[in-house]
């Protein structure tokens, strides 16, 4: 059966991704990105014995069929941990600013510069409606153990997407943790943004909290929001999801696999706590302050009855 993960940024896909290729199953997920940025290429991971075959879907803007370029490669488990996602598990996500990890984490200059990606060459094959690539969908996709689709697959449903993730085990993410994955969106905080959506320039969460505790706030809020939209528009088409606690379930158990992997490798808070314990207490302070003046109780759908948000 496949297992369809839903959920918002920082939401546990890459850990689910690496986890279910540690064991050597089938993974596809849609590229990382907002608005048209995410619509561009699709990618799949598949294994034959010691062989891994990477997979990367994208429509060329002048053609009309879907280009599929394939790479294939002898891996070992060892090769794999290692080794830096994509080809491998190892976590290489970074950070526009790293003010938590004082820049261990900061994204290169040249990945800054792309950071808005709209290919030229590139047609967003999945800004179409479904009907368009459905075959695509069918034959290549949701063929796999682990399908990380993203939240926009919902907006604009196509019936039979649909009745296809009525069939499939569909999993959402959460953590118990609230502390914990706050002070982890704290790492997602881009003070030009912040800047210019408050009209206030501020250089780090630190400087936008004491100026205005809202300006971070309004970004926890984001990102809790976007996951329970998520959750609202499963429910609206009926489509059934269980809910996996990304800190206290078994994962290789819950998916049933047979292999785990560290939490730690995916999880970078105990790693802000060593690098820079002063920074990691600010950070505390700012999230407790959060949940308490927003009452939050989870990060679940049904806390909507105590937050709004």
């Amino acid at each position: 059966m496949t297992h369809v993960y839903w959920g918002g940024r920082a939401y546990g896909k890459v850990n689910q991704q690496c986890l279910f290729r540690y064991n050597r199953k089938t993974v596809v997920q849609h590229q990382i990105g907002v608005g048209i940025s995410g619509k561009f290429k699709a990618f799949k991971w598949e294994y034959v014995g010691d062989k891994q075959i990477r997979t990367r879907y994208y429509k060329e803007i002048d053609k009309d069929n879907i280009t599929r370029y394939v790479k294939s490669e002898e891996v070992t488990d060892e090769w794999l941990l290692e080794t830096q996602t994509d080809k491998g598990l190892k976590n290489n996500t970074c950070v526009e600013y790293d003010w938590l990890g004082k820049g261990m984490f900061n994204l290169p200059p040249k990945k800054l510069e792309e950071k808005v990606y709209k290919p030229v060459d590139l047609h967003p094959l999945y800004n179409d409606y479904g009907r368009a690539w459905d075959q695509h969908f069918f034959n290549d996709l949701i063929t796999c153990d682990l399908y990380n689709p993203q939240p926009w697959i919902l907006d604009n449903p196509y019936e039979p997407f649909v009745e296809s993730f009525k069939n499939c085990k569909n999993v959402v993410g959460f953590k118990s943790n609230m502390v914990d994955w706050l002070i982890g969106l704290l790492g997602f905080f881009v003070p030009p943004e912040s800047s210019k959506n408050w009209g206030i320039e501020v250089t780090d969460p630190h400087d936008a909290y004491t100026k205005n505790p809202e300006i971070c706030f309004s970004e926890f809020d984001h990102h809790i929001g976007q996951n329970r939209d998520v959750e609202q528009r499963l429910q609206d088409l009926g489509i059934e999801y269980e809910y996996l606690d990304l800190d206290t379930d078994d994962y290789a158990k819950f998916f049933g696999l047979e292999r785990n992997l560290p939490r730690t490798g995916y999880n970078r808070t105990h790693i802000f706590k060593e690098v820079a314990p002063e920074r990691y207490e600010i950070a505390e302070h700012i999230v407790n302050h959060y949940i308490k003046d927003r009452n939050l109780t989870g990060w679940k759908l049904e806390g909507r009855i105590h937050d709004k948000i």
